[in-house]
């Protein structure tokens, strides 16, 4: 880091290459070089001194949804090539787990997203989760540690950022439900008292007679 950032003029504090690891993780050459040349311009355009506030905004505004850097949005979209539909489903599945979870999830965590989106056992093969893992982490989408539980986590956290961004957690429950209210032939008013969650169904209303 201090050689590029040297042959680009300009010199880092260790309390900013610190945050530059801290937001990059493992230090891939390209996305170093990257950052560092944005860290550049910044300095360059706004005549400020990098600071770890500076490298923070640095890094969500310009590395991760920056304009330069085409390749998260390519591996963004790449997953339509690459799976049909119910691989598809599975893959984006435990690609938003996984953003959510910065250290990673387990076996049992993959398992439970596999009877989440196949429901029928019929239809849920082993195999077919086996390959969505196989091919996302052959892709440089996910790797698997190889010791203690072997939890699979995003390869860089570049694109974990870039993932959460795009894939927001979905609630569990709205904190306020909301009511309808309607008038039957009769002329009683009823109202109906909806909680929204992610697996909604009709058989979810409460009905409430307010006559």
């Amino acid at each position: 880091m201090d050689k590029l950032s040297q042959d680009n003029g300009f010199r880092l504090s260790s309390r900013v290459k610190t945050t530059i690891l801290e937001y990059l993780g493992p230090p891939w050459p390209y996305f170093l070089q990257i950052f560092l040349a944005e860290i550049k311009n910044r300095q360059d355009r706004e005549n400020i001194k990098s600071t770890p506030e500076s490298i923070k905004r640095i890094y969500h505004e310009h590395m991760v949804f920056g304009p330069k850097n085409k390749y998260l949005s390519h591996m963004f979209g790449r997953l339509r090539e690459i799976f049909p539909s119910d691989e598809l489903r599975l893959g984006r599945a435990v690609l938003k787990e996984c953003a959510q979870k910065p250290a990673g999830i387990t076996r049992s965590d993959i398992q439970r997203i596999h009877r989440r989106i196949i429901k029928d056992d019929m239809l849920r093969d082993e195999e077919q989760m086996g390959y969505v893992m196989d091919v996302l982490k052959h892709d440089g989408y996910l790797i698997q540690d190889i010791y203690g539980e072997q939890k699979i986590r995003f390869f860089f956290n570049m694109l974990r950022d870039y993932w959460k961004k795009t894939h927001p957690a979905w609630p569990n429950v709205r904190k306020k439900p909301f009511s309808l209210c309607y008038q039957n032939m009769a002329g009683g008013p009823y109202s109906f008292s909806i909680i929204l969650t992610k697996s909604f169904t009709p058989s979810m209303m409460r009905l409430n007679s307010i006559v």
